[in-house]
């Protein structure tokens, strides 16, 4: 470590959610004066891993054709731009925004030392969405390589006891960041005339239950409520007398004049981990109708800040919009109580300053946890596999 501060090299993932992740961390690191940092941004190309796996995988023949595990694929030629960029910047720290390319190091000779971030394992995956994608042996293969890391920060409670209970990581490596937002950014709720207005924000519209919430808008809350959609998906360019497509809207469009006109959100998605849409749904003071599943039950408190409903339930997305539709006192009371969430555990400057902190500590060999040690809330499959008995 030098007298300036550890370098820290920032592995940015330009893909999704993780996109978001990566600019704020990145601003941050590059607001402190205490370190030196350096960003590569990553978003491989489609033929580049048209023969890898991923979640969300579908179809026998995309199956049998992404036949690859990608921490294997990026020990070779899918992760050279990521030794390339180890051996110029030098740095004393590598950060992973998402944890399989860090799979690159692994035959690195003079690695250095990584953390990771996550949203989510390969054992979560099966169990709660029993895709059947991951094998077991490609389960341990996830394991070995989160061993190896320095520190893991999974985005919520869901991720970390997968990664306790079925990995075996030591809960002293592990920290719950969860997705964050520049708050400031966010402007005030206006009123507006009509029906309250629900917002759908995805670019992935079938995956994220665009569909269903049409039917529902279409349907038993036809007149009752406008839907406004935001998605650069074509799919997503529905018409009908209470819904406006908006079609793709840039990030600072939709937090200065789009959600200050909304009065809450729906997302009633078959897929996810822990969305960054929610978390700035709550830094817009909005009440939220979600699905149960993965993280989300981190982001939005059931009850108090919006309502989580069963996946495979239309009548509890239907019963839940409803409810908030037709009491705006409740909606008021949800939004601000997402707010004082957003303020306490989705703050940028704070989780991402928090998660550098200890970065840092890792580079310079400081083994001195700086958060209190991740208290894991069970045991998983692979774990209970080799149970005796």
């Amino acid at each position: 470590m030098t007298a300036q501060g550890p370098h820290i090299l920032l592995m940015a993932n330009g893909i999704l959610g993780w996109k978001t992740y990566s600019q704020q961390v990145a601003a941050v690191m590059a607001s402190r004066a205490d370190l030196r940092s350096a960003v590569h941004w990553r978003r491989p190309s489609g033929l580049s891993t048209a023969f890898v796996k991923r979640h969300d995988v579908s179809g026998r023949l995309l199956r049998w054709l992404r036949c690859q595990d990608p921490i294997h694929a990026y020990r070779g030629r899918l992760g050279a731009d990521i030794r390339r960029q180890i051996t110029e910047h030098a740095p004393e720290i590598v950060h992973f925004a998402s944890h399989w390319p860090s799979g690159a190091l692994l035959d690195m000779a003079d690695a250095p030392p990584f953390t990771v971030s996550l949203d989510c394992t390969r054992a979560n995956i099966e169990r709660d969405f029993g895709f059947g994608i991951w094998t077991l042996p490609e389960m341990e293969r996830e394991a070995d390589l989160l061993r190896s890391a320095a520190r893991i920060y999974p985005m919520s409670h869901w991720a970390a006891d997968s990664l306790v209970g079925d990995y075996g990581i030591d809960p002293a490596r592990i920290r719950i960041i969860p997705p964050a937002q520049n708050l400031t950014a966010f402007k005030p709720k206006r009123s507006h005339d009509g029906p309250p207005n629900i917002v759908f924000i995805g670019n992935d519209f079938v995956r994220k239950g665009g569909p269903r919430l049409v039917e529902w808008v279409q349907g038993p809350l036809a007149g009752r409520c406008h839907l406004h959609i935001v998605s650069a998906d074509p799919m997503a360019m529905v018409r009908g007398p209470d819904i406006t497509a908006h079609g793709r809207v840039p990030h600072a469009d939709l937090i200065a004049r789009l959600l200050p006109k909304m009065d809450m959100m729906c997302l009633p998605t078959e897929l996810d981990m822990s969305p960054h849409v929610l978390v700035e749904a709550a830094a817009a003071r909005l009440p939220v109708v979600a699905s149960r599943l993965g993280g989300i039950a981190d982001i939005v408190l059931n009850g108090r800040s919006g309502i989580l409903a069963d996946i495979d339930s239309d009548a509890d997305f239907i019963a839940a919009l409803t409810q908030l539709i037709e009491a705006p006192d409740l909606r008021r009371c949800m939004g601000e109580a997402a707010f004082r969430h957003a303020r306490t555990a989705f703050d940028a400057d704070t989780v991402y300053s928090q998660m550098i902190d200890e970065i840092c500590a890792a580079a310079s060999m400081q083994d001195a946890a700086i958060f209190a040690p991740y208290v894991p809330q069970g045991v998983g499959v692979l774990n209970a596999s080799r149970q005796p008995g």
